[in-house]
């Protein structure tokens, strides 16, 4: 989302909308939100989930999806081939027998700090959960589940704070695989490719990706001010025009 800032200022500008964004983590952003949210008029999330854990359940309304964004698993091309995971379908179990047999390492973002390493943690949860509709208290319970998920986590060789330092850390380090945004992925083989670098193989588990829906509300911190209202309309609706969707797939994120 940071890169479409200079677009949203410029759209708002031949508007007569005058915006500010301040960029910030959406741990960050809930944490400020449910402190003092009377200097926000909209916010840009990168799932939903995160709406939920506002204290106040009213304060944001008129939320809408403005792009796809999975979380997905980067593996060095030549180490995807010596596990077998090219051009075939992989499974979370997969991943997991090459974590437990030594045979992969990986890098990614921290699960309580940051938006990547948590639905990353929820979707690995629900698939070796069985990929249930609901995922209940009991399931979580079950030894098995979470002898896999300490498993899984074996396999970190290190974790990032925020999602700018692992790319960041993984381009200077000598790590074969990578949890991260498919578009941060994206800028990371362009990167490689223009060093001379082996790619990244992209994974995309069958059995279970963690989506990101990116959603875009309206703060309800003055339900008389129809202004704000009206503006922010007009800013979310441009999010979701077709112009706006043009410049999302080129930084990376689906429609």
């Amino acid at each position: 989302t940071e890169k479409m800032n200079e677009d949203i200022i410029e759209y708002a500008k031949k508007k007569g909308i005058n915006v500010s964004i301040e960029h910030l983590g959406d741990l960050e952003i809930v944490d400020k939100l449910n402190a003092d949210s009377k200097d926000y008029d909209a916010v840009w999330l990168s799932n939903s989930i995160w709406l939920y854990m506002l204290d106040n359940n009213y304060l944001t309304s008129d939320s809408k999806s403005i792009a796809i964004e999975p979380a997905i698993l980067g593996i060095t091309k030549s180490k995807a081939e010596e596990l077998g995971f090219v051009g075939k379908d992989v499974y979370n179990k997969d991943i997991l027998n090459a974590i437990q047999n030594g045979k992969l390492k990986y890098v990614m973002t921290s699960v309580t700090k940051t938006n990547t390493g948590a639905t990353t943690f929820l979707s690995f949860l629900n698939s070796l959960a069985g990929s249930p509709e609901v995922l209940t208290e009991e399931m979580v319970q079950n030894e098995e589940l979470g002898n896999n998920l300490k498993s899984f986590f074996k396999g970190v060789e290190r974790v990032s704070g925020n999602e700018e330092y692992l790319t960041d850390m993984f381009m200077k380090g000598d790590y074969n695989a990578i949890y991260s945004y498919e578009s941060t992925l994206i800028d990371i083989n362009k990167k490689l490719v223009s060093e001379k670098k082996e790619p990244l193989y992209l994974i995309y588990p069958t059995d279970g990706v963690a989506i990101n829906d990116m959603p875009f509300a309206y703060i309800n911190n003055d339900l008389n001010d129809s202004n704000k209202k009206e503006l922010f309309d007009v800013i979310q609706s441009y999010l979701r025009s077709d112009d706006a969707t043009a410049k999302m797939e080129k930084y990376g994120y689906r429609s």
